[in-house]
């Protein structure tokens, strides 16, 4: 099985790449932020790969780092969750947030990426639980993602793109709804 491949990157098309190694073009998809991140064509490029083999198709995933590998061959052994589906979770949300909302049980982030529904949401819990480790400091782990999602959601009713929001409730402390708002918007320049 492939694992890793490293040559020169010989093209770049929408979510995926070429690479060239050892005279063989091998195409591989990628998540927005690894794509986004890959270096200009003709540069040394290496990758973290798993493969995927249907029936009728066989498909290279490339990563630039082993974790989101690993969190990419997790999401996909989910029941109800594919290779395009995994690889859309990763770049909704980063691999802190996922532990930790598998950690808190929260299946309602997870029905924020495009084509999860509350069904797949739940089959996602259950089938991660145990699976991702979230690795960052406990007090984090300890905060009220309810809280955070309250804060987030009013921040989009204010006019705010959902990533923007997403960051600027990231950077802000405070406990309650509110307190997150608040910090949040002042953090932003907003006047409260």
């Amino acid at each position: 099985m492939i694992g890793w491949i490293k040559g020169v990157l010989i093209e770049r098309d929408e979510n995926s790449c070429m690479v060239d190694c050892g005279g063989l073009g091998y195409v591989i998809e990628l998540t927005l932020k690894d794509w986004s991140m890959m270096p200009t064509i003709g540069s040394e490029v290496a990758l973290y790969l798993h493969p995927v083999y249907k029936e009728d198709s066989q498909q290279l995933y490339g990563f630039r780092e082993r974790s989101a590998k690993r969190a990419f061959v997790e999401l996909n052994k989910a029941n109800g969750v594919g290779p395009k589906m995994a690889l859309q979770i990763l770049d909704t949300y980063s691999l802190e947030e996922l532990s930790l909302f598998v950690a808190q049980n929260n299946h309602m982030a997870f029905t924020r990426v495009k084509g999860v529904g509350p069904k797949v949401a739940k089959r996602l819990l259950i089938d991660l639980k145990g699976k991702l480790q979230y690795n960052s400091c406990p007090e984090k782990a300890m905060q009220s993602t309810a809280a955070h999602q309250e804060a987030i959601d009013a921040l989009i009713h204010l006019g705010y793109k959902e990533k923007r929001a997403r960051e600027m409730v990231q950077s802000a402390g405070g406990m309650s709804v509110e307190e997150i708002i608040k910090s949040a918007l002042q953090k932003e320049g907003t006047k409260v």
